[in-house]
Parts: C-alpha cells; structure tokens; sequence
C-alpha cells in the first residue's frame, strides 16, 4: 500500500546475507544502481524475475514518463503528486562524480552503452 518492500520479505529471503550489508570494496568501485523485476504470484507472495546491476533499466523510463504524464495529464498528475525522481538522478550523479580519481579536479560523467539496440538503451540516453 506505501509502495516499499515490507522488511520481512527481505530478510527472511535465503538468498539475503545479512553480513553483506555495508562491505567496502577496496578503491572506488561500488555498485551504483541495482534494480530487480518483481511479479505478485497468485498466493500473494513476490517473486524476483531479473536481477540488475551492469545495466539497471527503468530509472530514465520512470523520469520520461513522469514528464509525459505532467503534460498530457496535469491534473491527474498534481492530483497523484509523485514523488519527484530529481534527488534520485543527483545523488546517482553525485556517487559517479565521487566515483572518480582523486586526480581529477572536475571530472566528468559519462554513460558507455552498447548502442541503440541494446534493451537499456533509452535509459543510458536519458540518463
């Protein structure tokens, strides 16, 4: 109903490692994005699809979207009031730009994609 995960279908997942939450990797080299397709099953229960985190989609489709939906339908869109995806993109951005050598004054950010055929094209173009 909140639209959030409920704790306990986390934790009690098998595949959760509890001792995983908040490792360090060695450098600057931390998984930025990570999403999951997830699907109601009949008795209720949820069910993970596709696991994502080389090439994570629906971030640039959910900040596209928005943006249709405002102009098509604005007063349905500043009746529901969605959340705004702007800290979102800034703090994704803000991870990439700390992300960088310490050499670099004022690095720049940049989305390396396999082209336009690729399932998570539109969103590296967005992004």
């Amino acid at each position: 109903t909140e639209g959030v995960l409920p704790p306990e279908m986390l934790f009690a997942h098998p595949g959760y490692v509890r001792a995983a939450n908040g490792i360090q990797m060695p450098g600057r080299h931390q998984l930025f994005m990570h999403a999951c397709d997830l699907s109601r099953l009949p008795d209720g229960t949820f069910q993970v699809n596709a696991d994502w985190t080389q090439a994570p989609s629906g971030s640039g489709y959910a900040m596209a979207d928005r943006r249709v939906v405002a102009h098509a339908v604005p007063d349905l869109y500043e009746e529901l009031a969605p959340r705004p995806t702007t800290p979102f993109a800034q703090a994704l951005r803000l991870a990439l730009i700390d992300a960088a050598p310490d050499v670099a004054q004022d690095p720049v950010v940049v989305v390396l994609s396999p082209g336009i055929y690729s399932e998570t094209a539109f969103d590296q173009a967005y992004l």
